[in-house]
């Protein structure tokens, strides 16, 4: 296959990636996950890629897509797929200003759409990246977390940080 050609197809993909990708982190390795296992990689591949993208400074989309444009591309492959995946995100941000000037957007109800829609992103991430040795334990203190985040207004770094402890406390 062409290298640009294949470029080109990667680039398609980091951009969808990055059009859907609104809550990025986790909420983003499911969709990366579908668009990549098993036509780019394989899904051990995959699951190296995604520790080593979380690890490197940055966000983790455009870690693996700047990793994974290299692969395929060099140097030129990872600054094209980079700059896909950092384009909707960009393009998105300067229409929403344009467009804020001009009517009132609601700023809670569009971060209380954006925050259901990352949870629900975040869920089905963890649904596919499940172990073999699944345990009901820790989807528990998902969905409980998942509802506090909903439904109250505590900050979620307490809430990670308490649902930590408490399964660190427990005699599981």
């Amino acid at each position: 296959m062409n290298i640009y050609f294949t470029i080109l197809k990667l680039a398609f993909i980091f951009f969808k990636i990055g059009l859907v990708g609104f809550g990025g982190g986790w909420t983003i390795v499911g969709i990366m996950q579908t668009e990549l296992v098993p036509n780019w990689l394989s899904l051990t591949d995959f699951q190296r890629l995604i520790p080593v993208a979380q690890a490197t400074p940055g966000p983790i989309a455009l870690n693996a897509a700047t990793l994974i444009g290299l692969k395929y591309g060099g140097i030129l492959g990872a600054l094209i797929i980079s700059i896909a995946v950092l384009l909707p995100p960009v393009l998105l941000i300067l229409i929403i200003s344009k467009i804020s000037k001009k009517i009132a957007i609601k700023k809670q109800a569009l971060d209380e759409a954006l925050r259901t829609t990352s949870i629900a992103l975040l869920i089905f991430t963890i649904w596919n990246l499940l172990p073999a040795t699944f345990s009901v334990i820790p989807l528990i203190f998902i969905i409980v977390a998942s509802l506090l985040s909903l439904f109250t207004a505590i900050n979620p770094a307490w809430i990670i940080i308490g649902a930590g402890l408490l399964y660190a406390l427990l005699p599981l």
